[in-house]
């Protein structure tokens, strides 16, 4: 396990080496394949992070000399991998835009998309293993293709076979792109350790940070989780010889008994509170259990939690009119009496009122609960003007609210 991990570990800082070269030379006779369009030379460069200018990085025991220090970025920690790769060996190809490492027992590739497009999107990650079904005519593939013994037709060629290959199923999700800082390549420790079998801890006493096999780790079950209301989220953790120490949510931390609960033991259960999950307003949330190992060193794990509800809001048919009084009936949103209809698609929310007017003398729901039909004696009684309604919406105790603008004319 350990000389594998090594080896994933070599391939990936490799890498950064070179990214390195790659930012200042290209390959004569590569194409950019299947038409797609890039920026020379364009290189993804790292923005809006900030120095651990003390922090020392430690891989298995073996301190790393660098002259570029960690940084952190959207709370996610990067590293100079250049420095660490020179121990390290693995193949390594490049196909521009295309970095193609492959591991030394030539069981594991990866690919890495290093261009931003046109459109300032970040490049992709792709990992394959030999559970691939192309792998075998992946690493033929680059292993046997010379840039510079090909023609335009065989680089074309070239191109359309392996970008067939990178599909959605292969992709690595990372998210904080690796990116160059004073022309050194930096990657993040989160990636590293998730896809590689790697841990990464932070000592926030001396500013050391450690790379070391995942051995002994605490465990989280689940360590993902999706939930189609608000309600108590349940983890079980086992803590391998670890002092559970709490648990942040970006630069937040959460509160015990009021955000969560705690039990005690050797595998404790950690519950992220209904309360707390009610007044979360976005769809995805990556959270970090906080650790302490006997060395007093913290360790993080990361549990993602996607609230599905707020994926499919509720929605009206029209979220603005134009109401005359003398034309209003042969509109598309009026019924037979005169009246304005407005159908929802509820996606599992429920609706409850409109706020401030009256059930029954404003407006009238229908029998399954997907649509109102707004009276017409309430609409002719409003006076020029711009109005806006509130639909208010729920789903247990999260309530919603979507609006309807009515200009009266």
């Amino acid at each position: 396990m350990k000389s594998r991990i090594l080896k994933v570990l070599s391939m990936v800082m490799i890498f950064a080496l070179l990214l390195s070269q790659v930012a200042y030379a290209k390959p004569q006779g590569v194409g950019v394949g299947r038409g797609r369009e890039h920026a020379p030379g364009q290189l993804k460069k790292m923005e809006g992070f900030m120095n651990f200018a003390e922090s020392r990085i430690r891989v298995r025991n073996m301190w790393v000399e660098s002259e570029q220090p960690p940084v952190l970025k959207q709370n996610r920690t990067l590293i100079p991998v250049r420095a660490i790769t020179e121990a390290l060996g693995s193949q390594v190809l490049w196909f521009s835009p295309y970095a193609v490492i492959i591991s030394p027992d030539e069981e594991q590739i990866i690919i890495f998309d290093l261009e931003t497009d046109l459109d300032g999107k970040d490049g992709k990650t792709y990992l394959f293993d030999e559970d691939n079904e192309d792998f075998d005519e992946l690493l033929t593939l680059v292993k046997s293709f010379d840039p510079n013994d090909a023609d335009d037709d065989d680089v074309d060629d070239f191109y359309e076979d392996l970008e067939a290959m990178m599909t959605e199923k292969d992709l690595v999700p990372i998210d904080v792109a690796p990116g160059l800082i004073n022309n050194r390549t930096y990657v993040p420790l989160r990636f590293i350790a998730e896809a590689f079998g790697l841990r990464v801890s932070y000592n926030e006493d001396t500013k050391e940070i450690d790379i070391d096999d995942e051995s002994n780790l605490p465990e989280l079950d689940p360590d993902k989780e999706e939930i189609q209301k608000p309600e108590d989220v349940v983890v079980v953790v086992t803590l391998n010889d670890h002092a559970f120490k709490g648990i942040k949510l970006g630069d937040e931390v959460l509160k015990e008994d009021v955000d969560y609960t705690s039990t005690t033991g050797s595998a404790i259960t950690v519950t992220l509170l209904k309360d707390f999950i009610e007044v979360l307003d976005s769809e995805e949330h990556v959270f970090e259990f906080i650790f302490e190992n006997q060395e007093d060193e913290e360790v993080s794990l990361e549990f993602e939690l996607k609230l599905e509800y707020l994926d499919q809001l509720p929605q009206l048919s029209q979220d603005s009119i134009k109401f005359d009084e003398s034309s209003f009936e042969e509109s598309d949103y009026a019924d037979k009496y005169g009246n304005l209809v407005i159908e929802f698609e509820l996606n599992s929310w429920g609706f409850k009122n409109i706020s401030g007017l009256d059930e029954d003398e404003d407006y009238n729901v229908s029998n399954d609960g997907d649509e109102v039909s707004i009276t017409n004696t309430f609409l002719n009684d409003l006076d020029e003007g711009d109005y806006e309604l509130q639909f208010v919406f729920e789903i247990d105790d999260l309530m919603y609210v979507s609006y309807l603008d009515i200009e009266v004319n």
